[in-house]
């Protein structure tokens, strides 16, 4: 082994340009996924509160029955997206220890469904007892000297009737109840400082629900149902069946982080992409492996010849795999992690651009440490194939020189690199990094995708190496009209390295189609975008920050000729989705304006009109049936007249989910003042020859009189939301961007490992032409002819495969996140695409041609 080791270590120090690139390459495969990793931890840890330490917890998902059904708590487990849930209702009350006398309160619950949710933890003593008792919270068990048998009075506060809105007033619901008498109960156990025991301050006891009930009664606030939510299940879907089963729901902003359709869109496209840099960092050091062996044919011949045999051979390029995997391991998870905190620095993450994420760092060490070994373990068996290799070696063809151009051989280690990088890599990936939402089709069929995108690339070097070979080195006999000598070197060396070729166009390949899609979508979403503003912001100015005015004075204010009609944005609900109001003020323009019967539907009946995105999301169409759960008069029913988005956009907040529905129900059900407003979106006229500027000041010059004295309000036009929004788009795709320069760098560096390999294999040829005469210039100008060339032909190809599959990823993608996506056309930046990769592929020789100018003629014939 010390043998090993020596030849091993002397092999890397002899060839440190090999060893570094060897290394980097395995490294920047591993820093992709682990950055990419740690940053969607991060992002989805910032945005999600720590609900263990929020003085008000609340639970995932809060749910409030109507009343109808028998059992709510069994119907809302049935629910798909549910995991658990327990029944909650709560109390004021006041505690009696000896002379201690406490306000507290008093949460009924579930224990054991609250316990496995992560509502509470025991810290001491027990949940359940065989008397009726109670858990305590720690801050309140150390204030009143409490430990698990301690005895307490516990007497309920009266509540006074409940207030619920009637026909557009507050009404008192039921009697006012008194409070209870003391009632002595043993105290369980103690429940740790954190979810639920941090309620109220820490002033907290949690008992059986139904030993409260029993106990309490109507002095119990109504039941609510919290649940924990499955996040394998689409939001989606969670929410079309909380709609219609219960209709009044509150889910915590928190639990939903990321889990949108668009965002998981978003962070599964970023996975994925992770994965193709991974797989695309260890085919290069398959090549660069094979460039070992191949460097030290000789030295195998040697070895062979001194009597080494075949097991120590083999032992020494395994030594020297497994210092290679190992050091790639450790500088690309220090390099990964310092790249997501770069990214995370800049507010780059998995959802977009935020500037607040950089606040924290946190580590999920065991899924990295994981990922890292995932790369090391994947490069070493790559080092299986030429370990075979140099064991089958022949000496006396090894010391010829006469071993290294095995065709057979290096297809068989191209099926053998494809079969592991297709095959094993994606399989355990995924089961590290779970992909986000439900294993359903459509997720599927983007898996797949992405899959098979990698065969087609890296199964072209074993179908077609000729025909790939083929095209390059035509372009090199074209170019021999201008560089006769250097032409006919770079189409003799391709024609020769046929599969060496083709790896490098496939590389190339690679990156070109992934450029293309990526500009594609981006397109795609821009373009939806402006189709979306079109309907949705046109001929619009938006004012807020008005305080509380009268909406009459809004309607003096607004009596302009230039001014067609306005609408009201903060007279709204919130009921699972937006709801927005319409009123009389906004008929003047729009489908109301153009449709009598639409106008009487939605201003004196119940019609309702929802947005795009919210019809996609809920599967909702024209004619369907929505019902809203109001909190006086229990469901009611609306139907859906028109989807679009002509009314109730307002960005803040920004939603582009909503329905909109006339003012008198937003009154009358939930009783919402629609007589005042602050915030209000006018719509002018367009026959007038307005420009954008104009409206905008003339907005803000007849609203901001109505404004409190020292108040400016904020005024928005059309243009720059729509501005602000497609540059959000563009501004989001930013860690793509990431992704693509990495794997940019990956290709060059596998083109450099191919150029080195090249020049490897010829060492003796182009000593000797060097020692004929040839000059340094000619050979050089093979290597940049035939690098120029690989990187034509990789660059079409990309072009090529990448707008036959855009496609099929902007359809999938509309799918995924529910957005209306066109199919966008071919983009001028595609033209770029070739130049780009020849680009690339010229840096990528600029050191082998270095390493040429400096090599001797005479050693190289030696070496030969």
């Amino acid at each position: 082994m010390r043998l090993q080791i020596l030849l091993a270590a002397t092999s890397l120090v002899r060839k440190p340009a090999r060893a570094l690139f060897s290394v980097l390459g395995v490294a920047m495969g591993i820093a992709a996924v682990v950055s990419i990793f740690t940053v969607d931890h991060n992002t989805i840890l910032h945005l999600q509160p720590d609900v263990a330490t929020e003085g008000n917890y609340s639970a995932d998902l809060v749910v409030r029955p109507t009343g109808d059904a028998i059992d709510p708590s069994a119907a809302l487990l049935e629910q798909p997206g549910i995991l658990e849930a327990t029944r909650v209702k709560r109390a004021e009350i006041v505690l009696r220890a000896g002379d201690a006398e406490i306000p507290a309160r008093l949460v009924a619950l579930d224990l054991g469904r609250a316990a496995r949710m992560g509502v509470l933890r025991s810290n001491a003593g027990s949940l359940t007892g065989d008397t009726a008792g109670l858990v305590v919270g720690e801050q309140l068990a150390q204030l009143m000297d409490l430990a698990p048998g301690s005895t307490l009075q516990v007497a309920v506060s009266g509540r006074r009737p409940a207030k619920r809105c009637v026909d557009g007033e507050l009404v008192e619901i039921g009697q006012e109840v008194p409070a209870t008498g003391a009632v002595q109960l043993q105290v369980h156990g103690l429940i740790a400082d954190e979810a639920i025991g941090r309620a109220a301050g820490g002033m907290v006891v949690c008992m059986e629900h139904d030993l409260a009930v029993e106990l309490f009664g109507a002095r119990l606030t109504p039941l609510e149902l919290w649940a924990a939510r499955d996040p394998s299940v689409d939001l989606e879907r969670l929410q079309r069946g909380l709609t219609q089963s219960f209709g009044s729901y509150d889910m915590r902003a928190g639990a939903v982080v990321g889990q949108e359709a668009d965002e998981r869109a978003f962070r599964n496209g970023v996975r994925l992409s992770g994965l193709m840099t991974l797989a695309l960092g260890l085919y290069v050091i398959f090549h660069t492996l094979s460039m070992s062996l191949t460097e030290r044919l000789r030295d195998v011949g040697v070895l062979h010849a001194l009597g080494a045999s075949k097991r120590q051979i083999a032992g020494c390029f395994f030594v020297e795999a497994v210092l290679i995997a190992f050091a790639a391991g450790a500088v690309g998870l220090g390099g990964g992690l310092l790249l997501a905190r770069l990214m995370l620095a800049r507010g780059i993450t998995s959802l977009g651009l935020s500037k607040t994420v950089s606040e924290s760092f946190d580590v999920p060490w065991e899924q990295v440490l994981v990922l890292s070994g995932i790369g090391v373990a994947i490069a070493l068996l790559g080092s299986v194939f030429p370990l075979m290799r140099a064991q089958s070696t022949n000496a006396v063809q090894a010391l010829r020189g006469e071993a290294s151009h095995d065709e057979r051989g290096q297809r068989r280690f191209q099926l053998f690199a494809a079969l592991l990088l297709l095959g094993v890599l994606p399989a355990v990936f995924f089961s590290v990094v779970d992909l986000v939402g439900e294993g359903s089709r459509d997720l599927l069929e983007v898996v797949l995708l992405g899959v098979g995108v990698l065969v087609l690339l890296f199964a072209t070097p074993l179908l077609v190496p000729g025909a790939v070979a083929l095209s390059a080195s035509w372009i090199a006999r074209l170019a021999r009209t201008r560089l006769p000598f250097a032409g006919l070197l770079a189409a003799r060396s391709m024609s020769h390295g046929r599969l060496r070729v083709a790896a490098c166009v496939s590389a190339l390949t690679l990156l070109a189609t992934a450029f293309v899609g990526l500009t594609g979508i981006t397109a795609s979403l821009r373009q939806e975008t402006v189709e979306w503003a079109g309907d949705a912001l046109e001929n619009k100015v938006w004012v807020s920050g008005l305080g509380d005015v009268d909406v009459a004075e809004v309607r003096d204010a607004l009596d302009h000729p230039d001014v067609l009609g306005f609408e009201l944005g903060d007279h709204r609900v919130d009921v699972g989705f937006r709801i927005q109001s319409v009123g009389p003020d906004a008929a003047t323009f729009g489908p109301l304006a153009e449709d009598d019967g639409l106008r009487a539907l939605v201003l004196e009946g119940r019609g309702i009109f929802v947005s795009n995105r919210l019809a996609v999301q809920q599967g909702w169409k024209l004619g369907d049936d929505v019902t809203l759960v109001t909190p006086g008069t229990g469901a009611q029913s609306f139907t859906i007249c028109a989807v679009g988005e002509p009314y109730g956009y307002f960005r803040d907040p920004h939603e582009r989910a909503y329905a909109v529905i006339g003012e008198q129900h937003l009154a009358r059900y939930y009783c919402i003042d629609v007589e005042n407003t602050g915030s209000v979106a006018v719509r002018f006229r367009t026959d007038r020859g307005l420009t954008e500027g104009d409206r905008v000041l003339l907005a803000e010059a007849l609203l901001r009189p109505l404004a409190a004295d020292g108040v400016v309000p904020r005024v928005l036009g059309a243009a720059e939301i729509r501005a602000r929004e497609v540059f959000d788009v563009t501004r989001d795709f930013l860690v793509f961007h990431v992704i693509l320069l990495l794997t940019a760098a990956l290709a060059g560096l596998g083109l450099l490992n191919a150029q080195l390999l090249a020049t490897s294999e010829r060492v003796k040829e182009l000593g000797v032409l060097r020692a004929l005469g040839a000059a340094h210039r000619q050979i050089a100008g093979s290597v940049l002819l035939e690098s120029t060339a690989v990187g034509l032909v990789g660059g079409v190809f990309g072009l090529a495969l990448g707008a036959a599959i855009t496609p099929a990823v902007v359809r999938t993608l509309k799918v995924l996140s529910g957005l209306d996506l066109p199919q966008p056309g071919f983009a001028a930046v595609w033209a770029l695409v070739p130049i780009g990769t020849v680009l690339l592929a010229i840096a990528a020789a600029i050191f082998p041609v270095w390493r040429l100018r400096r090599a001797s003629p005479a050693a190289a014939v030696r070496a030969g």
